[in-house]
């Protein structure tokens, strides 16, 4: 990984810091994405310790804005022209209905709009480094999701599990349309399930329900490394070259939900998500 340029959201923890780690480790220019600049430094400052590589770039932001991803893609093309890697890792579960400064729901924003637009913004530099690879971490959640195209933001109903299993379906789906629409430029584009892993995921919630899913991680989780695995497979391996449009799932290519497959609702959530983040007119 020598030379190529990678950016990482969500890389100050759990296995957004064990992807960051391993591709600081192949030698890559690793661009870490956090929300808190103090807690990123210290992020960035230990992964150079721990790997040797002196080339680890800090980004911060708050991902659930469509302002702080539009400053966020701005910064790094002010310092790169070329992106071989970005992993759309952040992402969050709300088991209540929260909205952002914007007005927009936060699982939505957090979980697809999020992903969505940073990768857009970014297709210039991902066309530069060609081939290139963009990995959006997906779960097997979707497989219990539903797309309601009237009410992405569950103004009209919100329960938590619902709009975050709708959320990673919907992340599948806009993986696949982009994959697509890139495909002949040499840009490749997959989703991967990294598993159940024990870390803080969930633990904003607080109460029983961070309670619960903590229990379950230290039961059952895996380890940051090893739901990290499969993402730095599909970002380093060049046994992948060439390969999109496809699901992940430790180190295996396989089927997600059929209506993951279905291209004219993924038309239609591109068309809504680009409505939302400002990139239509």
């Amino acid at each position: 990984m020598t030379g190529r340029v990678c950016l990482v959201t969500g890389a100050t923890s759990g296995i957004g810091y064990a992807v960051a780690r391993e591709l600081a480790l192949r030698g890559a220019t690793t661009v870490v994405v956090a929300r808190d600049i103090e807690r990123g430094g210290r992020v960035a400052c230990r992964i150079r310790a721990d790997t040797g590589n002196d080339h680890i770039e800090l980004l911060t932001g708050d991902l659930s804005l469509t302002a702080d991803v539009r400053r966020l893609a701005a910064e790094f093309m002010s310092s790169h022209d070329r992106l071989d890697v970005l992993v759309n890792n952040a992402g969050a579960y709300f088991s209540r209905r929260q909205e952002t400064v914007e007005g927009r729901e936060m699982t939505f924003a957090l979980d697809v709009l999020s992903p969505f637009l940073l990768t857009t913004l970014l297709e210039g530099p991902l066309r530069v480094a060609s081939p290139s690879r963009v990995i959006n971490v997906s779960s097997r959640a979707h497989r219990w999701g539903r797309i309601d195209l009237a009410d992405l933001e569950g103004k009209k109903r919100y329960l938590g599990f619902p709009a975050y299993c709708a959320a990673k379906l919907a992340l599948i789906i806009l993986t696949y349309d982009l994959a697509g629409r890139l495909e002949t430029v040499g840009v490749s584009v997959n989703a991967v399930h990294p598993g159940f892993v024990a870390t803080r995921f969930g633990q904003n919630n607080g109460g029983l329900v961070a309670a619960l899913i903590g229990c379950g991680a230290r039961l059952f989780g895996r380890t940051p490394t090893r739901g990290a695995d499969s993402i730095v497979y599909l970002a380093a391996s060049s046994d992948l070259e060439g390969i999109t449009g496809r699901y992940f799932f430790d180190r295996e290519a396989v089927r997600s939900s059929r209506e993951s497959y279905d291209s004219a609702l993924g038309a239609q959530l591109r068309r809504a998500c680009a409505e939302m983040a400002g990139l239509t007119s």
